[in-house]
């Protein structure tokens, strides 16, 4: 079990005044279940593609639309409150995200993908794509992501080269699909990938770090 990093001020204010938000609102340490009945409580998901040794599946919220059914969304990585460089998610009303978009750089548009590997660690995979050209990173992660939604994939950085590998596994029928009931939700999970770094309005400290009004 993973033990709890301790929060500095600015992210226990961040996440005191953070309000509940649902999936309209973004789109443009692991309990493991060992087969013991009770509930098991999710206190951290990672924020992750895949590890390059990792088979996995991804879940989407509506199995009937499948793929299409993960909510797009922005992305933008900027300092946090220890000034390392983390992954933060861009929520609100379309005027927002414009406005943050133009703001805070790099920004991305993304897919929330939601998925479990083999050994049962559910994750959020943010699967970047740039609607006005090709990337390799991207194009190869986003065909790897939608067949994930139906077989049990493996993805690996080919970085020489500037693309990932994709891995269909053998014997899919040893990789069933599990019973989402013992994990969070698609909403719970996207919450607690992006804890304390979910960016609503100008006031969030990374909106203000990246301004300059505060180091």
């Amino acid at each position: 079990m993973k033990k709890e990093k301790k929060l500095n001020k600015l992210e226990e204010e961040e996440l005191k005044k953070a309000p509940k938000f649902s999936l309209k609102d973004l789109e443009v340490d692991e309990d493991f279940d060992d087969g013991i009945e009770g509930t098991v409580k999710w206190k951290d998901i990672e924020l992750t593609k895949p590890d390059k040794d990792d088979w996995f599946r991804l879940y989407p919220p509506d199995p009937e639309k499948g793929f299409s059914s993960f909510k797009k969304a922005l992305i933008t990585v900027q300092k946090d409150a220890r000034n390392h460089k983390k992954t933060f998610l861009i929520i609100g009303d379309k005027e927002f995200r414009f406005k943050a978009s133009q703001d805070l750089k790099p920004c991305t548009r993304t897919y929330l993908t939601y998925g479990i590997t083999s050994t049962k660690q559910p994750f959020i995979w943010n699967v970047n794509f740039n609607p006005d050209m090709e990337i390799k990173w991207h194009t190869t992660a986003l065909a790897c992501a939608k067949d994930a939604c139906t077989k049990c994939m493996k993805i690996i950085a080919d970085k020489p080269n500037e693309t990932n590998v994709v891995i269909e596994a053998p014997n899919q029928h040893l990789f069933p699909i599990l019973d989402l009931s013992k994990f969070p939700t698609y909403l719970e999970a996207i919450d607690m990938a992006f804890k304390g770094r979910i960016i609503r309005d100008e006031s969030h400290y990374a909106y203000k770090k990246a301004m300059g009004y505060i180091k």
